[in-house]
C-alpha cells in the first residue's frame, strides 16, 4: 500500500511539472523523500523536475542516484544516457552505455539510444558495435540494416555498407530509404545507370519525396536550383552536439571568426543589428561577443537552434528557410547580414541577394561565405558532397544587379576536406549610403 501510496504522489507530482508548476512540484517530492529517501523513481522524476527548470547537471544527478539504488532499471538509464548526450558529454553518454548493457544485458530500447548517441557524437566504430549487437536481436528489422550501411559508409567501407543496403531490400524489396541508399553507392562508383534505375524506382515508390527527387536530378546530371528542407533538416539535426567540435576543431573552420573581424572592423563602435542566416549552433555571435544590438538567428535545424540558444547571445530565432525569412522581412531592418557556409546548401542566389539588398539599411553589408567552382565549370556546381559552388563572377553579377554599390572578395580556405583545403571565398557585398 505504501508502495502505491508513493506511485500516486509521483504522478501528481509529474502533472505539475508537466503544468510548469515546478515550485510545488519541488516542494512535493521534497517532501515524498523524507518517507521513502531509498526510492529511486523520487530521483527519476527529480531528473524531469530539473529537466524542466534547464538544470541539466542537477537532473544527471538525479538518475545516477536513480541508478544507485535501482542498477538494472533500463528506462533510467536511457534518460541518463540521453541527458548525457544532451549535455555534450558524448564519450560518457557512450561509456554510459556500454554500462547500462553490462548491468542490464543487450536490449533493443538500450542498443537504439546507444547509437544514437555514438552516431551524434560521430562515433562510428561505436555506433557500428552497437547497431551490429541489435542486429543480432532483431535480424531482419530494415531501419538497423539501413542504419549499419550508413555507418560503415561513413567509416569507408563501401563494400560492406552496399552489402547492408541489398539485405535490407531483400526482407523490404519497397524500403525507399534501402534503395535510395543503393542508388548513392552506385553514383559513388561510377554505375550511373544502376543510380538511375534505383532513383527512378524510389521517385516511383516515393513520388513526393523532395530528397530523392532531388538526388534523382543530381544523379541525371541536372544542377537542382535548391536543397529540400528536410534534407537541410535531416543533415544538421543529426550532428547538431557534434557540429563545433568536429567542423571547428578537425576540420579547422574558420569563417564564422572571420566574419566577425570584418563586422568589428566596420563597426567598431559594436553597434549594429545583425541578421544570421543559417545560425547554426551560433558561431558568428559566439566569435563577435557582445554588442550593441539585435542578433537574430535565421535556421531551418531545431536541434542546431538549441545548441544555439545555449550561448545566451542570440535575441531570438526563426525556424524557417532563409528565402522565406529574407522575403517576409520588412526592408531596411539590419545594418549587417551574415551567411557563413550557408550559400552552399541554397544554389541559386537570384532571389537571396535582392532581398538580402532589400533587408538591409543603407549603408548596410551583406557578409557571406562559399566554395568556388573551377574555372572550365559553370557559374553553379552541385558537387557530389551535396554541397553548391558559385563563380565568384556570378556573385559579383548578382550583388551588382541587387544594387549593391561595392562588392570585394576574399579568398579563403573554407575547411578541411579529405585531408585538403577546400578553397573558397567571402563575398562582402555594400549598401550606397
Amino acid at each position: 500500500m505504501a508502495n502505491d501510496f508513493i506511485k500516486a504522489q509521483l504522478l501528481e507530482v509529474s502533472q505539475k511539472i508537466d503544468r510548469d508548476e515546478l515550485k510545488d512540484a519541488a516542494t512535493r517530492l521534497n517532501a515524498l523523500a523524507k518517507s521513502a529517501p531509498n526510492d529511486a523513481r523520487l530521483y527519476f522524476v527529480a531528473a524531469s523536475l530539473a529537466r524542466k527548470a534547464n538544470n541539466p547537471i542537477a537532473g544527471i544527478e538525479s538518475l545516477e542516484r536513480a541508478l544507485d539504488l535501482a542498477p538494472t532499471w533500463v528506462e533510467a538509464h536511457i534518460e541518463h544516457i540521453r541527458a548525457l548526450s544532451q549535455h555534450r558529454q558524448s564519450q560518457l553518454a557512450i561509456d554510459a552505455g556500454n554500462e547500462a548493457l553490462t548491468l542490464c544485458g543487450d536490449s533493443l530500447p538500450l542498443l537504439e539510444i546507444c547509437s544514437a548517441v555514438a552516431e551524434q557524437a560521430r562515433n562510428f566504430t561505436a555506433q557500428e558495435a552497437f547497431l551490429v549487437r541489435a542486429l543480432v536481436l532483431a535480424p531482419r528489422r530494415v531501419d538497423i540494416l539501413n542504419s549499419l550501411g550508413v555507418c560503415a559508409r561513413q567509416l569507408g567501407e563501401r563494400e560492406r555498407a552496399e552489402q547492408h543496403f541489398l539485405r535490407a531490400r531483400e526482407f523490404a524489396p519497397g524500403n525507399v530509404l534501402a534503395i535510395a541508399n543503393l542508388a548513392a553507392m552506385a553514383e559513388e562508383r561510377g554505375d550511373v545507370e544502376s543510380a538511375a534505375r534505383d532513383l527512378a524506382l524510389a521517385r516511383k515508390l516515393a513520388p513526393d519525396d523532395e530528397i530523392i527527387a532531388f538526388n534523382a536530378g543530381a544523379a541525371a546530371g541536372q544542377t537542382p536550383s535548391k536543397m529540400p528542407n528536410a534534407l537541410v533538416v535531416s543533415m544538421f539535426d543529426r550532428h547538431a552536439e557534434s557540429f563545433d567540435r568536429h567542423l571547428v576543431g578537425q576540420l579547422a573552420y574558420s569563417v564564422p571568426r572571420r566574419l566577425a573581424e570584418i563586422i568589428v572592423e566596420r563597426h567598431p563602435d559594436r553597434t549594429f543589428g545583425l541578421l544570421d542566416l543559417g545560425s547554426g549552433t551560433g558561431l558568428v555571435g559566439v566569435y563577435l561577443g557582445a554588442f550593441n544590438g539585435a542578433l537574430v538567428g535565421v535556421e531551418l535545424s531545431g536541434k542546431m537552434i538549441e545548441q544555439a540558444a545555449k550561448h545566451g547571445l542570440y535575441h531570438r530565432f526563426h525556424q524557417v528557410n532563409l528565402l522565406d525569412a529574407l522575403a517576409a522581412t520588412p526592408p531596411e531592418q539590419y545594418d549587417v547580414i551574415t551567411a557563413a557556409d550557408v550559400f552552399i546548401y541554397v544554389g541559386d542566389l537570384s532571389t537571396a541577394i535582392p532581398d538580402a539588398y532589400k533587408v538591409l539599411r543603407p549603408g548596410g553589408m551583406l557578409l557571406f561565405s562559399c566554395e568556388s567552382t573551377q574555372e572550365d565549370e559553370p557559374d553553379l556546381v552541385l558537387r557530389a558532397s551535396q554541397r553548391y559552388a558559385h563563380s565568384d563572377q556570378s556573385i559579383r553579377n548578382l550583388c551588382s544587379a541587387a544594387g549593391f554599390s561595392t562588392v570585394t572578395f576574399e579568398s579563403v580556405d573554407l575547411r578541411s576536406e579529405g585531408g585538403l583545403p577546400l578553397s573558397g571565398f567571402i563575398c562582402r557585398a555594400e549598401r550606397a549610403l
